[in-house]
């Protein structure tokens, strides 16, 4: 970001602190900062220690949510979690999902009452855009992998979607983590990027749902040749949005909603006529083009 230079009487010189970053540092009049001179560069820093956000939880009332609400901790910007219990406690579970899907938490005490979980890592926001791009790939990866799906059922691992799904889980928490507790000047409106991170999520959603649903059925042959060319259209529209958001141009989001409309048009002429396997299907079709065009929307915003 740029500042101007302030002129006072012959020889001081001004230039103003970014008021964002101020606040979260809790700068107020009269306060010292350090102010390092490092060749053309000046380095503006504060001695403030940043509070450390905490919440304890009673498992016992929480019980089939704890696993949510760990996550949703952990998106909001907490770096501690202390859980207080009786008798035994899920320990291999907790540290698992932990693994999984919260990057940085990490169990560092337990008795048999309690359990203190603590963020171990230093997040830093440069990390963010190369998070966000992660996301983007993984996403688009399991669209294209769901496609050979669809070609040849009985060839492809369905569980292979649990895995990336749990990646792009890792990544987007994360993501939420950074824009809750640090912010991104980069962004004048964070609560749009935080939607779209948080809708590609709910995409990558979809594609693990579409991926069970072919396990549970026991689906052995391709679905139907009308219901692929849909599908290659959706497919066709999670790459169009990844192109869009990173070449935002007023011709690509045109050529982006033309693909939506005849997503939505096939999906509906299918609905009529097509079996329950495929109706399922392209119910999540239908689900996938919606949540994209939410994103575009945001996005139109943000870059406005």
């Amino acid at each position: 970001m740029k500042r101007r230079v302030i002129q006072i009487a012959g020889s001081t010189q001004l230039v103003s602190l970014p008021r964002k970053w101020a606040i979260k540092q809790g700068i107020q009049k009269g306060d010292e900062i350090d102010v390092v001179e490092d060749g053309d560069k000046i380095v503006i820093s504060t001695n403030k220690v940043l509070e450390v956000k905490k919440v304890q939880l009673d498992v016992k009332k929480i019980d089939n949510l704890l696993i949510r609400m760990l996550s949703a901790y952990y998106k909001a910007g907490y770096d501690e979690v202390e859980l207080r219990f009786n008798g035994t406690f899920p320990t291999e579970r907790i540290a698992d999902e932990l693994k999984k899907h919260m990057p940085g938490f990490e169990i560092l005490d337990q008795t048999k009452s309690h359990c203190l979980i603590k963020s171990i890592s230093e997040e830093h926001v440069v990390e963010f855009e190369a998070s966000l791009r992660r996301v983007f790939l993984i996403t688009i990866t399991m669209a294209k992998n769901m496609l050979e799906t669809l070609k040849n059922p009985k060839e492809n691992d369905p569980k292979q979607f649990l895995v990336l799904e749990q990646t792009n889980n890792r990544f987007t928490n994360f993501c939420e983590r950074l824009l809750n507790k640090h912010g991104l000047d980069s962004y004048k409106n964070s609560n749009l990027i935080y939607t779209i991170v948080w809708e590609l999520e709910k995409v990558a959603d979809e594609l693990k749902y579409m991926a069970l649903f072919i396990e549970e059925s026991k689906l052995t042959k391709s679905v139907s040749k009308e219901t692929l060319q849909t599908y290659e259209s959706v497919l066709q529209l999670i790459d169009k949005f990844y192109e869009v958001y990173y070449r935002y141009d007023s011709t690509l989001l045109n050529e982006l909603n033309d693909i939506r409309k005849k997503v939505i048009g096939d999906c509906n002429t299918l609905m009529s006529s097509k079996k329950n396997n495929e109706i399922k299907m392209i119910h999540h079709f239908i689900n996938i083009s919606q949540m994209i065009y939410n994103m575009t929307g945001c996005l139109i915003a943000l870059k406005s």
